[in-house]
């Protein structure tokens, strides 16, 4: 029996439609928080909370979103960058003031807790 005669008579009835969306191909990677709020992905730095830095996080490039987890929370979201930055100012650098790291010592990070008031 040749292979179509074969494939319509059996085959065919068994197939069930392709779902509606289609899949995504997502990418993955691990990084470390550096200092200045950023996690690189590919050739491109991406900010994340300052409360994560030094954390190992998990970066989703899918598309042209790239999503930050902390866990299995997202903790940033931008737009797919090649190469160079993306800042998000409200999120990376709470605050221009020093007073909140003093009200809190060691929140930002442990050489705060021996900061100097000024």
């Amino acid at each position: 029996m040749p292979p179509m005669e074969l494939f319509t008579q059996i085959e065919q009835s068994t197939l069930k439609p392709l779902p509606p969306r289609r899949c995504e191909h997502a990418v993955y990677h691990v990084g470390k928080v550096a200092a200045d709020c950023h996690v690189t992905a590919g050739i491109a730095l991406y900010s994340v909370p300052w409360r994560l830095i030094g954390q190992r996080v998990t970066v989703r490039i899918a598309g042209d979103v790239v999503q930050v987890f902390d866990g299995d929370e997202v903790a940033a979201t931008h737009v797919l960058h090649m190469t160079g930055r993306s800042t998000n100012f409200e999120t990376t650098h709470p605050t221009r003031s020093p007073t909140p790291c003093r009200r809190c010592p060691g929140a930002v990070g442990k050489p705060t807790r021996s900061a100097p008031a000024r």
